[in-house]
């Protein structure tokens, strides 16, 4: 993910679906893909999200 958008090309890549990213971005407790700047498949399989700020916080 990349500016709250997918990467379908590295999705691919990693062998993960839709459903299964947004699987873990609910479990890390996000809302919405719109919040995420980018993410990253580690090595072990987590998926690290970075967000974008919050306005005011």
């Amino acid at each position: 993910m990349k500016n709250g958008r997918f990467l379908h090309k590295n999705m691919r890549q990693e062998l993960i679906t839709e459903d299964e990213l947004l699987s873990h971005l609910h479990h890390a407790g996000l809302d919405d893909i719109r919040q995420v700047r980018e993410a990253y498949m580690e090595g072990d399989g987590t998926i690290t999200f970075i967000c974008e700020k919050q306005n005011g916080g």
